[in-house]
C-alpha cells in the first residue's frame, strides 16, 4: 500500500500543492525525530519504517512482504451521502503482541488519481499526475477499541467535485512515540447508489 503525505514548505516557490498541508509536514518531522534523521528531504520513501535513500525500493518492498503479520486489520468502508463511514476491527494474529499506550489505529482517507497544473516554480507549465494522495488524516483511537466485538467506527466528510470510486481508505496501525507502523490496509470503498427523487 503507497500513500503520498504531500508537504507544504515548498509552496514559498510560488505555487502552492493544493494537496499539501502542514500536518503532513509535522508528520515528516516526527519521523526525522524518531529515526535519528538531520533534515527533512523531498522526495522522501519509506518501507516498512526504513529510509529508502540509497536503497533499491523493489528490494525493500520485497523484504517487507516476507515479515509475518501480527495484526489483522478487518473492515468496511461505506460511500453514501457524501460521507464515507468506516469500519475496523483488529485481530491479534501473535499472542504475544503487547500493544503500547502510544500505538493508534489512524484511518486516512486517500484519493486514487489527480492531476494538478503548476502555475509557478521549476515545475511552471507542467500537469503532475498524483496517486494515493492523502487527503485526510483523522486523530488515532486506542486500538482497544477495535480489539472489541463493536469494532471503531469514523467518517470523514468527502470533499466535493471527486468522484466516489477515487476514493479510497487505509487503516494505519502506528506506534505514535516511535513513529513505527505495526501494520496497515487498503479498504474497498463500496458506493451506495444514489437515491431517485420523486
Amino acid at each position: 500500500m503507497v500513500l503520498a503525505w504531500h508537504v507544504e514548505y515548498w509552496d514559498y516557490l510560488g505555487w502552492r500543492d493544493p494537496f499539501a498541508h502542514a500536518s503532513h509536514t509535522e508528520r515528516q518531522k516526527r519521523y526525522a525525530r524518531a529515526h535519528g534523521g538531520k533534515g527533512l528531504v523531498t522526495p522522501q520513501i519509506l518501507v516498512a519504517n526504513a529510509d529508502t535513500r540509497g536503497k533499491k525500493i523493489g528490494e525493500a518492498i520485497a523484504a517487507a512482504a516476507e515479515q509475518p503479520a501480527r495484526l489483522a486489520i478487518d473492515g468496511r468502508a461505506r460511500h453514501a451521502q457524501g460521507k464515507l463511514e468506516v469500519e475496523v476491527r483488529l485481530r491479534k494474529l501473535d499472542p504475544a503482541l503487547a500493544l503500547e499506550p502510544a500505538v493508534k489505529v489512524r484511518p486516512v482517507l486517500f484519493q486514487r488519481t489527480a492531476v494538478t497544473s503548476c502555475t509557478a516554480g521549476e515545475n511552471q507549465g507542467a500537469k503532475l499526475e498524483e496517486h494515493f494522495v492523502v487527503r485526510q488524516a483523522l486523530e488515532g483511537v486506542d486500538p482497544a477499541l477495535a480489539l472489541g466485538d463493536a469494532g471503531a467506527r469514523f467518517a470523514f466528510d468527502l470533499p466535493e467535485g471527486v468522484p466516489p470510486a477515487e476514493w479510497g481508505v487505509a487503516i494505519l496501525v502506528e506506534d505514535e512515540a516511535t513513529m513505527k507502523t505495526l501494520e496497515c490496509r487498503a479498504l474497498e470503498v463500496e458506493v451506495d447508489p444514489p437515491r431517485s427523487g420523486k
